[in-house]
């Protein structure tokens, strides 16, 4: 499998314009300092946007601060900020003052695009101005009545947002900076050491602030996709736009699973597509039998992959791939698939459920072995799908089950005292698996 986030990404066929060409005048368009900035009735406050590196707030109706690079989007003494006009007159006079609004609309609308062209753009070190930049965009926007967050999120960089090309580029810096003996980071944050690090986070996390589209999200998932990063994925995770099934009146941040994943780091593992991902799920119990599922998705191999557990309900609504032969209600099920049109693989693998062993050995059962079982895409020639098409019409690409409630070990997982599951309510969870076609070997090293 080649590994696509090693390629540069920021070097597409027709690259956004250089920083300095986006802010300079040219013969096409005017500067904005030239535009009758016409204000529309202020907008209520808005506070998503986060404080950046430097301490700074992200308030819409705050004063920008406006570098020398970018000084045209902001009004200046020379040219102050013109009354609201009059109600337009009627007939072709008033056709011609709309006219050039809109031109006017537009041509802030380009400027504002090509900064955004010029801050993903830049080279490292090179991102000292780049959230001043983005302020001074808002300001211009909200003095004519535009909409910052709809114009950030348009596919105007080859045919993907800024917040994709944003994440791609925090995966080249990861990569550039990684070596065999000190490999990518887990985690990351905008005091990282790196200084260009720290900018590039900065800017996604501006980026991601905004009240995100279903598309907008889309995209960036993609971008996680591309440079296999769960660690990127878990930071976008909190600005999706729909949101994950939670006990009501309970805070999903501060309750959250936690979730490591681990590439295999040697030859063998590399051409195997090894991986590891290790989980530990807050409250199991209760959010099953309340909810009817705990899921959790993860990056690993530049794939998006889902763990299920959900009780089967004859009078719930499924996806027709959910379909179970011979499953009885109330039945306890885990369930492995790829989403998020990942490509096709084969998989090899094993999911431990419980670590018994660690719990006091004052606890009679703590000489019991971890749920252990293998679950492997089907071995008659056929990979999986991240496609969903395509598990519909052929469910063998689809999900990959275990029923829960007909394991001797793992049923006991539904009762109370079980003796996998943490005095707390956690359970861990550990799934090492190979992309390769499945082994009859039981006794199959993964990692």
């Amino acid at each position: 499998m080649i590994d696509k986030s090693g390629q540069n990404p920021i070097t597409p066929i027709d690259q956004p314009p250089a920083y300095d060409t986006a802010v300079a005048e040219s013969s096409n368009a005017r500067s904005l300092s030239s535009i009758t900035v016409i204000p529309n009735s202020p907008p209520s406050s808005s506070s998503y946007f986060p404080n950046d590196s430097k301490g700074r707030s992200f308030d819409l109706n705050a004063q920008p601060i406006t570098p020398v690079t970018a000084a045209r989007l902001s009004p200046t003494p020379s040219s102050p900020v013109a009354p609201a006009p009059p109600k337009q007159p009627a007939g072709w006079i008033g056709h011609l003052i709309g006219t050039q609004q809109s031109k006017q609309d537009l041509e802030v609308k380009q400027t504002v695009l090509g900064l955004l062209r010029g801050v993903i753009h830049q080279g490292e070190g090179q991102h000292s101005a780049t959230i001043d930049i983005i302020q001074s965009c808002i300001a211009a926007c909200r003095a004519r009545g535009l909409s910052f967050e709809k114009i950030a999120q348009e596919r105007s960089i080859q045919g993907h947002t800024p917040l994709y090309w944003s994440i791609v580029k925090i995966g080249s810096a990861l990569k550039s900076h990684s070596t065999p003996a000190s490999p990518r980071p887990q985690n990351l944050s905008p005091s990282d050491s790196n200084t260009n690090m720290s900018e590039l986070l900065s800017v996604f996390d501006v980026l991601a602030a905004l009240p995100l589209t279903q598309d907008t999200y889309s995209d960036a998932i993609q971008a996680c996709l591309l440079i296999s990063s769960h660690t990127m994925f878990e930071r976008l995770l909190p600005h999706s736009p729909t949101h994950a099934l939670q006990i009501p009146g309970e805070n999903d941040t501060s309750n959250r699973d936690i979730i490591t994943v681990v590439n295999a780091e040697d030859v063998e593992g590399a051409i195997t597509g090894a991986f590891r991902a290790q989980a530990l799920v807050k409250d199991f119990q209760r959010r099953l039998r309340v909810l009817k599922e705990v899921k959790i998705n993860f990056v690993a191999r530049g794939r998006m992959w889902s763990l299920k557990f959900f009780i089967w309900s004859q009078g719930r609504l499924y996806p027709s791939e959910y379909h179970i032969p011979n499953v009885r209600n109330g039945s306890w099920v885990v369930m492995l698939e790829l989403i998020e049109n990942s490509p096709d693989t084969w998989l090899d693998s094993r999911l431990t459920i419980g670590r018994p062993n660690a719990d006091p050995p004052s606890r009679s059962h703590s000489t019991k072995s971890p749920i252990v079982f293998r679950m492997k895409s089907s071995g008659r020639g056929t990979q999986l799908s991240g496609d969903e098409a395509q598990k519909r019409h052929f469910p063998a690409r689809g999900p990959i089950y275990h029923l829960l409630s007909d394991d001797a070990q793992a049923s006991s997982l539904q009762f109370d005292g079980c003796p996998y599951i943490r005095e707390d309510g956690s359970l861990d969870l550990l799934l090492e698996a190979k992309l390769v076609e499945p082994s009859r070997n039981p006794d199959c090293v993964f990692m």
